[in-house]
């Protein structure tokens, strides 16, 4: 007669390597679902021994969950030039170039086919194709930016709850605003510390700041370090706010994660 706690801790295990492998069909599930019924029998049962019980209940909950949100589809439904219509997951997204919905970031569009990327793979999916994705690459909090045409990674963001259009640079120490964007954005620039900067047009003076708040996507960041500099650059999304992030590069698409 097999014992109730063995089984069950036997069945846990299982049960965590079907949920962390995400390989596994539903009907591998309900064998294991089955395997339980079958030999719920064999149990030896103790008055108030009910621990094998919520653990069966348990591995049963994990696998049922596993088995439902393990896939996620995604269908290209309609192609514009720099945009695409996308279904994810049954929600229908109009995504541009270099921008992403659910995890999916939209890289190119031609005439039949998109190229998406999820979890750094590139896929082209000729229009009313659909795929079947695992979900731990779809997560939301992973930012994906597709290399622009002039070599640059662009990403949307807000400073202050303004939003803005910036460019990564890890070379930058910290974030590079010009005067023009920072008097635009309302920021106060002059009460910061005033310092000598070295700008594409030689030295100039700049000003030492703190932006009360920076925001990327679902990544969000308190008193970061910022200079307001003179000339017409872009703003430069630089290390004050990337250190707090993890960086990786596949196949030119930028993926941005936040550490804690």
């Amino acid at each position: 007669m097999a014992c109730g706690p063995c089984l069950a801790a036997h069945l846990l295990a299982v049960c965590r390597h079907h949920q962390n492998s995400c390989r596994s069909s539903p009907f591998d599930a309900y064998v294991l679902i089955w395997y339980t019924m079958k030999h719920i029998d064999l149990l030896t049962i103790n008055e108030g021994d009910d621990v094998w019980i919520r653990t069966l209940t348990l591995c049963l909950a994990l696998i049922c969950t596993d088995s439902v949100v393990a896939a996620a589809k995604v269908h290209v439904v309609g192609l514009f030039p720099g945009a695409a219509v996308l279904l994810v997951n049954g929600k229908r997204h109009l995504v541009k170039t270099g921008q992403s919905a659910g995890g999916v970031l939209l890289v190119a569009t031609g005439n039949n086919s998109a190229t998406i990327s999820i979890g750094g793979q590139l896929r082209t999916m000729p229009l009313g194709q659909q795929s079947t994705v695992d979900n731990k690459e779809l997560s939301e909090s992973v930012i994906q930016l597709a290399k622009s045409s002039d070599g640059h990674y662009w990403t949307s963001g807000k400073i202050n709850g303004r939003s803005v259009r910036m460019v990564v640079d890890t070379n930058s120490y910290d974030i590079r605003i010009s005067a023009t964007q920072a008097q635009q954005l309302g920021l106060r620039y002059k009460n910061g510390k005033r310092q000598m900067y070295k700008t594409e047009n030689g030295e100039g003076v700049g000003y030492r700041i703190f932006l009360k708040m920076v925001s990327v996507g679902s990544i969000t960041a308190q008193n970061i370090v910022a200079s307001v500099t003179p000339g017409t650059h872009p703003i430069l999304l630089g290390m004050s706010f990337l250190r707090r992030t993890r960086l990786t590069n596949k196949n030119n698409v930028l993926f941005i994660e936040p550490k804690y």
